[in-house]
Order: C-alpha cells, then structure tokens, then sequence
C-alpha cells in the first residue's frame, strides 16, 4: 500500500478506492509501483548510501530498463522536491492532497453592480376591512381566525371592483395577499344569495391553480372563510389523489370548487354529477404560470365550456403577478369591459415588481466550490441562526441529491461537530401526493429548515416566516426570478435572497438588473467560508480552506461508500448539465455553456470520475431506460417492424388483422401470436418531469444501430 500526492495521480493513472488516516491509498501495477517508488530511492541513496537496508531496498525497486517516465512536462522528480527543505510528513500533508479544491490560477471576476430605483408598490393601505360592505361575520371571521384587520392596497382596490360585478384584470407582485382579493367576494357574494345555498345545489364558484400545492393553500383560505356559514362547502381537485374519493365529494355536493386545470378536463369528461351549469365566478390565480406550463389549451377548453352550459356569462377574474403576452391573450378572450387594477409607482403592466423589503445578494463562485458555499451558506443561515430557507435548484434530480448528501451526510457532521442539526425537505413535481402535500404542511408549520425544492415552489405559495430565498441556479427567465424571491418578504415582512453566480456567467447578473431594475449587493466567498470553521473533524485544520477541503473530502467519502448516493450524484450531474438547454435564447447568451468547466462541475457534485466517464454512464442509463420502456411496453411488442408507415400517434401503425390495441385477431390464441421484430426506438427525457417518449427513429440511424 502506498501513500502519493494528488498531484502524482493523473501522471501514474491510479485507481483512488478508499481514503485512511488523511491519505489517499490506492493501487498500482507492477511497472507503475515501481516507477513511482524509484523516485523515493533515488533520493534515499543520495541522501544516504552507507544504510544496508537503503541500499537493499533501492536495488529492489530500481526502475525496469524501458519504463516510462510518467512525470508531466516541467515535473521535478521526487527527490529534487525533497531537498526542497520540507519533510515528508509536511509534504504528504493532508492540505496538499487536496489543494487542488483552491486553484490561484482561477481568478474571480471583480463585478460592481450600478444601483438603481427600484419600483415600488404599496404593501398596505389606510383601511380597515370593517369599512367594506361586507357581512359582519365575514369580518369577525378574518379578526378572530386570520388575525387580519387592515386591507392591503391590492384588497382595498379589488374588493370592491369584485362586488359590483365586473371582470378584473388583477396585477400585483407576490405577496401582497391577492388570494383573499378574490376569495373574499365570492364569499360575500355566495352568502348573500336567496334563498340561501345548499351543499346539492352544485358549484358556483370555480377557482384554476396551477399547481397542487396552490390549489390546497387556496382551498385552506376559503375554507376559513366559510367556517361563518356552514352552509357554503368548498373542496379541490388535483392530481395525485384518489379519483374515487374526488368523485364521491363531487356527488355529495361543493360550492366553491378549487381545481388544477388536468383533473378538472378528467373529471369533465368521465364524472356524470360534474355540473357547472351555475357557476357564478370563474377565476384564474398565476395566469401567466398555468400558461407557461403548458395548459392554455385546458383553460379555453373550461371556458368554453362554461360560456355553452351556464345560462349567463360568469364573472371572470385573472390574476397575475407578471404581464406576459400570453395573460394579455388568454384576457382579451375571456374579460369582458374589464377593470385593470395594478397599484404599482409607475402603472406600467409589463414592470416587474418585487417587494420593498426584500434585501437581493450574489455570490460569485468557482464550479467545483458551488457545493462547499452552499453548506457554508446553510449552516451559518439555518443551524447558527436558525432561520427558515427556500432553496430552488434546476431539476428532479440535483434536488434528490442534494436532499440526501445534506440530509444523511452533513447533518451527521453538524451533530458531531456540536452544532445544531437542520431540518431538510424536498419538493418537486415527481413526488407523490401524499409526500407532497405532507412536506408542504410541515414545512409550514416549521419555526427553521431548509426546502429544497424546483420551481414547482415558486408561484402563490404562502410559505410563512421564509428569510431565506437561495437561487442555487439561474432563474430561466426575469418572470421566474420575481416569482422565486417572492417567496419571502411577503405582506411587509423582511426578507433576504441570494442568486449563486458561477465565474463564467456575471453577465446573468447584468441582464436581471436590466430587466427588473434592482438593487443587489455581493457576499464575499472567503467570509461565507469562515462559517465551516466552527466544524471539528478527525484531523487538524487551520484555515478557511483547509476546513472546505476536509470537508469536500468527507462528501466524496461518502459517495464511494454508497453506492445508491453514488448513483443520485451521477443523475443530478448529467441532469444538472442538461439544464442548461431548457434556457430560452436570451438567457443563454448570459450563460455559455461553452465556457463551462465540466470536470469542475463534477466536483461540486462529490464526483471524481471525469466528464467523459460520466457521460457514458449517462448513455448506459439511456439504454436502460429504452430497454425498460420496450419490455413493458405491450403496444411496442405486437407491432411488425416497417420503417415506411407514418400512421400512429408515434409512428407505429398495426397490421389490419389485428385490433388498434395491440390485441390479436378474434379467435386467434395468445399463445399463437406471431413475433415481430420490435421497432427501435430512441428516447427524449424531460428534466422536470421524469418522463420518457417514444421517438421512432428513420431507417438509415437504425442500420447503424
């Protein structure tokens, strides 16, 4: 067994395998052992040829006749590094193994923001909710259950502009309490009716979120709202739940129903007692977010169908934190003579707003450091101060792992070191529902923690007393940086974000203050370092760096002991890379990917494989997800194999003696079913969802294959 520096390692093309007593140990062939040890006595029978043993010893390992010499080019030999005045056990130091980490080389850009006024929009307003018209138990409810007294600018102008019965453009940034600009009309609107409303009446109010964890908050708010009249029953609809369930409430009866756009469209076409013949209100909250993801087609659908079978046209409201072209759109289609409401400084409805408390950050780093700052960062945020954290990353898979390595790794480090344990959650869109709405609900509840999560967290969540917005990656656009930070700071709360930058990519911070027009201030790397130096490890450490190094070492250890972690990493890397091309054009050019290091990249993921490695790991995975796909793929399975047919949703296309399902013919046993060749196919996969399409691929690519 043998002890070596890092920097001999590339140049002897060793296979690391454990880490002891601060030293790397490794493995090495006959000729190479030998070669490497010649170094050492070399300068053994310099230094001291009158030793038998020395002696014996270098006529041991003296270098075979036509080995190699495997030093880099300008590389002193061993002993000329010796006589250097530094004793072995300093040279074979633990630092040195892994300076490597710090590269002096590699300078930081120096980057000076230019400040700027920021818009700015008015969180409350000078009135109190008991001056509206509104039901007295309506404004006991939101005293005695919500603790809310006094009206936001957005609420004094909407509530009113609601109960006269006009449509509404609402525009206003996060956080300033547009839920209950809506929730609170309908409310007083539906209590009012007579003879009053019974739960068999059917809906009257419906409500489209887009995602599952809006539409539970949402159905939270009205459901405290309609605790002063028992008589009014709200529910929701979403993905991920017992459709059973979801049908048997729908037959009992709701009246204000809060619903995604899907499981709304699935239940119009397979639940008979659906009924929105008497809808009233019709409301659309994050209009621009249901939009972005993809389900402008669903809601004019809905429309659609609510303008045929409801006698007259109900009110519609959109709300919107930003004014993308798509919003404009979907309102021109949907409002009729509608109120604009946007109390914004300069009334311009394409401005972005964010909040007048918000304290904004950037953090220049190295690639292979992005791991190492974000533990510093973590660690002086939520385990000395103990505060609550947002922490939104790029995909799926870089939030499962950083999820485990923190959660199973640096927590344990934390508790040896004496220091307060954090409390991690993770959220994304593969979850289960169950999981999701139970992180959503602790994480709520939780006085500090840190929340790793994509930005399926980024849109109308109401997350309370967050002090922390990290931006671990760069927003796609200027919409989903608004969106992201507005997680904290919300109703006139203080709040504080961080965007980590990467030294090849500052011009990302040019172009969000060119957009969003803010105000940003820079943490230094080596002060956000120093918070590791409260850790204690099995060893010695000084320094900022030394203390990064060791514990950049304790993740790597980790990964070669696990081999499921081990596998996490490698599919947050490869997912981490592929990221970068769901960016639109005009974010790209402020983030090259071309100037990205992806060794060092690989590093900030605990990995020491090279890129190249890891990319055919990534091609292994590929294959498997294709051999995967067509083995319990029975439509794949029953087809003949003909390049020249175009029918099929996906290019495939059966033969006419067999049923459009894949079966056989009437009165042909399975058993007797002819086996076809399957038809190769290559597969797409998508970042934030997981999943896996079918892409016939053409004749000449299959002759290859």
């Amino acid at each position: 067994m043998y002890y070596v520096s890092a920097r001999l390692a590339p140049g002897l093309g060793s296979k690391w395998h454990n880490l002891m007593d601060g030293h790397y140990s490794m493995t090495c062939s006959c000729d190479r052992r030998a070669h490497f040890d010649n170094h050492f006595n070399d300068n053994n029978r310099r230094d001291d040829k009158s030793s038998p043993d020395k002696a014996a010893d270098s006529k041991r390992f003296d270098r075979p006749s036509g080995a190699r010499d495997r030093r880099r080019p300008g590389q002193r030999p061993m002993g000329d590094r010796q006589r250097d005045g530094k004793s072995r056990d300093n040279r074979f130091s633990y630092a040195k193994l892994n300076s490597r980490l710090f590269d002096d080389r590699q300078e930081v850009p120096e980057f000076k923001m230019i400040e700027a006024t920021s818009r700015v929009e008015p969180v409350f307003s000078s009135h109190k909710y008991n001056e509206l018209a509104l039901h007295p138990y309506l404004v006991k409810c939101l005293s005695d259950r919500l603790s809310i007294e006094e009206t936001t600018s957005v609420q004094q102008d909407s509530i009113p502009a609601l109960m006269s019965g006009s449509d509404a453009l609402i525009k206003s940034m996060t956080g300033s309490g547009k839920t209950l600009a809506f929730a609170v009309p309908v409310v007083q609107d539906l209590q009012a009716i007579e003879p009053h409303i019974q739960r068999s009446d059917g809906i009257y109010a419906l409500v489209i979120v887009p995602t599952r964890e809006l539409a539970l908050q949402c159905y939270e708010n009205f459901s405290v709202l309609c605790q002063s009249f028992k008589r009014l029953v709200t529910g929701y609809l979403c993905g991920g739940e017992k459709k059973k369930s979801e049908k048997a409430r729908i037959r009992k009866g709701i009246n204000i129903l809060v619903t995604t756009p899907g499981r709304l469209l699935d239940h119009m076409q397979s639940t008979g007692n659906l009924h929105l013949n008497r809808v009233k209100w019709f409301i659309i909250d994050e209009a621009d977010r249901l939009l972005e993801a993809g389900f402008e087609e669903s809601v004019k659908k809905v429309m659609d169908h609510l303008y045929h079978v409801c006698p007259t046209r109900p009110q519609t409201v959109l709300l919107s934190a930003t004014l993308s072209p798509g919003v404009e759109r979907l309102a021109g289609m949907s409002l009729t003579n509608p109120r604009i409401i946007d109390i914004s400084s300069d009334q311009d409805l394409s401005s972005y707003v964010l909040p007048e408390h918000l304290k904004q950050h950037f953090i220049i780093v190295a690639p292979k450091l992005r791991l190492i700052t974000l533990s510093a960062l973590l660690m002086d945020k939520c385990s000395v101060n103990e505060s609550k954290a947002l922490v939104f990353m790029s995909s799926q898979d870089v939030v499962d792992f950083h999820f485990m390595i923190f959660n199973n790794v640096f927590n344990r480090l934390l508790d040896k070191s004496e220091q307060k344990t954090i409390n991690f959650y993770q959220l994304h869109g593969n979850m289960d529902q169950s999981k999701r709405r139970q992180v959503f609900k602790d994480f709520r509840e939780a006085r500090n923690g840190v929340l790793f999560c994509t930005d399926v967290a980024a849109r109308g969540l109401d997350l309370p007393q967050v002090d922390w917005i990290v931006q671990f990656t760069c927003a796609p656009t200027p919409e989903d940086f608004v969106h992201r930070v507005g997680r904290t700071a919300r109703i006139g709360n203080t709040g504080n974000a961080v965007q980590f930058v990467l030294t090849t990519e500052t011009k990302f911070l040019e172009l969000m203050q060119k957009d969003l027009n803010i105000n940003i201030s820079e943490i230094n790397l080596k002060e956000c370092l120093k918070t590791l130096m409260l850790m204690r490890f099995n060893r010695k450490v000084f320094t900022e760096e030394e203390y990064a190094t060791e514990l950049q070492t304790c993740f790597e250890t980790a990964l070669t002991r696990d081999e499921d972690l081990m596998a996490l990493a490698k599919r947050a890397y490869l997912s981490y890379i592929r990221s970068y091309a769901t960016y639109p054009k005009a974010v790209t050019e402020a983030l090259p990917f071309k100037s990205l290091h992806l060794g060092h990249l690989a590093k900030s993921f605990a990995l020491q494989e090279s890129p190249k490695a890891l990319g055919a790991y990534g091609f292994r995975l590929k294959q498997q997800s294709i051999d995967l796909q067509q083995k319990y793929n029975m439509y794949n399975k029953k087809v003949k194999h003909n390049f020249e047919r175009t029918g099929g949703a996906d290019g495939f296309q059966p033969d006419g003696d067999y049923q459009s399902s894949g079966g056989a013919a009437d009165g042909e046993p399975a058993h007797k079913r002819p086996k076809y060749r399957q038809m190769p196919t290559e597969m797409r996969t998508s970042e934030y969802g997981g999943q896996l399409v079918t892409k016939p691929m053409t004749k000449k690519r299959s002759k290859k294959r």
